[in-house]
């Protein structure tokens, strides 16, 4: 509590006083906490307010309401120089999507196309994602800390 004393303010001893610096991180650290706590509130709110209904097998399912958009989301390919393993999983993940969602209407890869943004493994990546994607998906990429690494 304080006193107010001729036009003073002085603190009593049962109030402490806040010596703690505001330095940039702490600012960035706090607002980012109160930023993301907002953002997330406001999505789930959102998404609590409509019907969102997938593509499905299932006619009943599909006879409420067909999507609107259809598109499946993937990240971290990380594509190498050489070898086959990367090649080889990320063949199967388009195979995979193909059969699961068989009409998209675009295909996302959000970031690490490649491991590190070099000419060579993008032409691999796109050599492997244009063998493999749905000819009327657009194509949407974005980069990741690991595309401009070079």
């Amino acid at each position: 509590m304080a006193n107010h004393e001729e036009g003073k303010i002085t603190r009593t001893q049962h109030e402490p006083e806040i010596k703690k610096k505001m330095t940039r991180r702490t600012f960035i650290e706090g607002t980012t906490k109160v930023a993301g706590l907002s953002l997330g509130l406001s999505l789930v709110s959102q998404l609590n307010s409509g019907n969102v209904f997938a593509d499905s097998d299932d006619k009943e399912r599909n006879d409420r309401r067909k999507p609107d958009l259809v598109f499946p989301v993937i990240s971290d390919v990380h594509i190498k120089k050489t070898g086959t393993g990367d090649i080889q999983k990320f063949s199967s993940t388009l195979h995979q999507m193909n059969e699961i969602v068989p009409k998209q209407d675009a295909f996302v890869v959000v970031g690490d196309l490649t491991d590190h943004g070099l000419t060579e493994k993008y032409d691999r990546f796109m050599s492997v994602y244009n063998s493999g994607k749905q000819a009327k998906a657009v194509s949407m990429f974005a980069i990741g800390n690991h595309d401009y690494r070079s």
